[in-house]
């Protein structure tokens, strides 16, 4: 398919000659004397790209990219500067220019570097695409304390810096949005954030996808591709589930770290990269390393700087606040009106849940909820959806954990205190809930009223109160 290009430039024999070599070269262009005729012809029809000088009158090519960064369409930018406009060229490639080239210019190098925008381009729309998830201000709520903060501030003094992390967690727990939260706070805030699924892509493809490849290099590569490595140029690139790349490619991906450059396949010349690279996993990488299924150079070089994000069972006093956001902002997404709020019984039973599923199980669960109690003011127990076996799973400070799977009921012969705890109530009478979730904190905390309460996510005075109004003193 051609590409459509439009040229803004003042100089007439200018214009003409590289409108000539692009109609050549397969574009389809278009041109402008100035900047507001190029501005009329923008909002008129869509490009694929904008070739623009950066002295012209009316409207300059700096005032024509600002419009097009705010309220314009959103396609690369690439400029053509005099030698005493560079300093401005470099200004704009910082405020996300995707390139520019120095007059008098090569038309082959021009040709190269707006085919290379537009690849750029159209590979953060690929990304776009498979990653929904990670829409800008779908976040979730930075923390003030606790260990989930101790992990964050760690993160934070990386960001500052441009070294390598990895994220350590189990799934659900927040990688992504830790990788965006240290990318957001970095020098390279204004690039690119390239986030992908290493262990998602099919071993055959991984290489092309993340390096790109170079036109003929294997049958149906009819034009040049550029990988995820590129479009993350001068941003950072959050490869997830690092563990599950396969054995050559971790050979490669230790080249590209090493060198700062990359081969595309079917390429000869290496290309330079200027990217800061996050990865996550879920994994233990030391004992893959160990048992040779992951290399042992490429895991040092990965965990320059190393954060472990804690499963939500280990932070309890966050599932209160966490809640309440989620359920808000869900709200909000799914146009529910009014906005529910969740009943103390229900913020109980969060409290003494497990959650092996972490914070996107209680995403998805308070979802589920909203649906389910829609038009409801607040949502009790019973929209929650817990497992029939609720609160089966261990929870933080339980001894069963050091025998039992994480997040999973443990054998009946690794917690000797089972039974003693209360049966769970039939039906769904809410004060019964409230009452049987006091019972099973105090059982497993074994009278310890402090820590029962640090469980429920509520305060010792409360706790005290539903003590003594259920009789359980």
């Amino acid at each position: 398919m051609r590409r459509s290009i439009l040229v803004a430039e003042d100089d007439a024999s200018i214009r003409a000659a590289v409108v000539e070599f692009l109609r050549l070269e397969g574009w389809e262009p278009a041109e402008a004397p100035d900047g507001l005729e190029a501005k009329r012809l923008l909002q008129e029809r869509p490009f694929d790209a904008l070739l623009t000088d950066v002295r012209m009158p009316g409207l300059d090519g700096h005032g024509l990219f600002a419009w097009v960064r705010e309220s314009g369409p959103g396609l690369p930018v690439v400029f053509m500067t005099a030698h005493g406009d560079l300093e401005d060229a470099v200004r704009a490639l910082k405020l996300g220019a995707a390139d520019y080239v120095a007059k008098p210019f090569d038309l082959d190098e021009l040709g190269q570097r707006l085919v290379r925008a537009v690849e750029l381009r159209a590979a953060a729309g690929r990304l776009r695409a498979i990653e929904p998830s990670a829409a800008q201000g779908d976040r979730l709520l930075i923390p003030t304390s606790g260990p989930l903060a101790a992990a964050y501030a760690l993160a934070a003094k990386a960001a500052a810096t441009d070294a390598t992390v990895l994220i350590q967690g189990e799934s659900g727990v927040g990688k992504e949005l830790l990788a965006r939260f240290v990318h957001e706070r970095s020098p390279r805030r204004d690039g690119p954030f390239v986030a992908i699924n290493a262990g998602a892509i099919p071993e055959g493809l991984v290489e092309s996808e993340l390096f790109g490849f170079e036109r003929g290099a294997f049958s149906g590569a009819d034009r040049r591709r550029l990988g995820y490595f590129e479009a993350a140029q001068r941003g950072t690139i959050f490869l997830d589930e690092i563990g599950e790349l396969p054995p050559a490619m971790q050979v490669k991906l230790l080249r590209v770290l090493q060198e700062r450059s990359l081969n595309r396949l079917g390429g000869a010349a290496p290309v330079p990269l200027d990217v800061r690279v996050v990865a996550a996993t879920k994994r233990d990488l030391a004992a893959m390393v160990r048992d040779g299924s992951f290399r042992e150079d490429l895991y040092y070089r990965l965990q320059v700087l190393t954060v472990r994000l804690p499963p939500l069972r280990e932070r309890p006093d966050d599932i209160g606040g966490l809640a309440d956001f989620i359920l808000r902002r869900a709200a909000r997404r799914l146009g529910v009106r009014p906005e529910p709020r969740l009943s103390p019984a229900a913020l109980a039973a969060l409290g003494a849940y497990a959650f092996p599923g972490n914070v996107r199980e209680l995403e998805n669960m308070l979802e589920r909820a909203l649906i389910i109690g829609s038009g409801a003011a607040e949502l009790g127990p019973e929209e929650l959806g817990l497992p029939a076996d609720w609160p089966g799973a261990p929870l933080a400070g339980s001894a069963s954990r050091a025998v039992g799977e994480p997040g999973r009921p443990a054998a009946a012969s690794a917690a000797p205190a089972a039974s003693a705890e209360p049966a769970p109530p039939e039906g769904y009478d809410l004060a019964s809930w409230e009452r049987y979730a006091v019972e099973r904190a105090l059982a497993r905390c074994e009278g310890n009223r402090t820590r029962a309460a640090e469980l429920l996510g509520i305060g010792r005075r409360t706790l005290q109160e539903k003590i003594k109004a259920y009789g359980l003193g």
